[in-house]
């Protein structure tokens, strides 16, 4: 029986993966929060806000691809 080296940096880009997907997805539902705040208050500060909510997810979501 032959064994298999493990790649070593398959597996510690695991984690940073993670984090990553789960940034991503708090950004977007901070998104969706502050979406449902400015549909409430109409205050043009949660607009800019989710802009830059939807920015920093989609980063992330890019940096996830590669």
């Amino acid at each position: 029986m032959t064994v298999k080296p493990v790649s070593t940096s398959a597996a510690l880009l695991a984690p940073f993966h993670g984090v990553l997907l789960g940034g991503a997805f708090a950004f977007f539902f901070a998104t969706l929060l502050s979406d449902f705040a400015y549909i409430a208050s109409y205050h043009i500060q949660w607009s800019n806000f989710a802009s830059w909510l939807i920015t920093a997810g989609l980063l992330f979501s890019a940096l996830i691809l590669l």
